[in-house]
């Protein structure tokens, strides 16, 4: 897949992302020490959220950034944060299907780029495996400047 440009069409980005997640499957992550599976809920998420469609640029923001999260869930040394929480999750019962709270895992994967940072985040419910679950740039953190120091020190 070429490099998805946030210019092109937004059912052009959506065609293209859709074929390269496709293809993927799974990833080894070096740092999490597993695969990380890349299923349909982590493509849905890209375009939804808590059952909501996402705005249209906010779809094609993060779809642009799809190739780059094979790239930061492969680096061994991404840095990352983990959290454990409730995550609501999609279950079939008595012919049925529901949504329930059950504990959950969270992976946040963060590469710094020059301006700005791309997360990438792996869940993994209770007893399952671990999913790509979403991506988006954010702008760099800038570490805080020290004061400065005037010399001779006023008095």
């Amino acid at each position: 897949m070429e490099n998805l440009d946030n210019k092109s069409s937004y059912k052009e980005i959506r065609r293209q992302a859709k074929e390269y997640y496709r293809k993927i499957s799974q990833v080894w992550s070096p740092v999490l020490k597993d695969y990380v599976e890349f299923n349909n809920i982590g493509f849905t998420h890209l375009l939804r959220k808590q059952g909501m469609p996402r705005a249209k640029g906010e779809q094609k923001r993060r779809l642009s950034l799809l190739m780059d999260a094979v790239d930061i869930i492969a680096d061994p040394e991404i840095q990352f944060v983990h959290e454990e929480k409730d995550a609501s999750r999609s279950v079939h019962f008595d012919g049925g299907k529901t949504t329930i709270l059950t504990p959950a895992h969270f992976w946040k994967l963060t590469r710094n780029e020059d301006v700005r940072s791309i997360k990438v985040i792996v869940r993994q419910f209770e007893g399952g495996k671990k999913h790509f679950y979403s991506i988006y740039a954010g702008k760099q953190k800038r570490a805080p400047e020290s004061p400065s120091l005037s010399y001779p020190p006023s008095a």
